[in-house]
């Protein structure tokens, strides 16, 4: 996959994929074989990642975090479209971004 997009500063795209949730959204979207994604499927996928929330409101609270926290912040970096108006994301690579998701994942496996 080659990628080919502006990035964010790297001060502020390594702050803002510091975050575990964010690189897990990130991984997910890279590895989806649909060009955008639903909020409401990302947040079913954002759920069944989370150990920390009981079964009946993780889809839910996914969905709400995805949409006021994280997709907001991840768009603002670069390393998604977000249109919360039709609720849905779509990936952007990211050559800078991608390295450091590799990295996350090789380490903390």
């Amino acid at each position: 996959m080659q990628s080919n997009t502006k990035c964010d500063p790297t001060e502020r795209m390594l702050a803002v994929l510091a975050d575990q949730q964010r690189r897990r959204i990130l991984q997910h979207l890279e590895t989806s074989f649909d060009d955008r994604v639903s909020v409401s499927r990302l947040a079913r996928a954002v759920a069944e990642m989370s150990t920390t929330t009981k079964t009946g409101d993780k889809v839910e609270r996914a969905a709400i975090r995805l949409r006021h926290v994280h997709l907001p912040k991840l768009a603002e970096a670069g390393l998604v479209d977000y249109d919360p108006n039709s609720r849905s994301v779509r990936y952007r690579q990211c050559a800078d971004a991608e390295a450091v998701l590799q990295i996350a994942s090789d380490r903390f496996k």
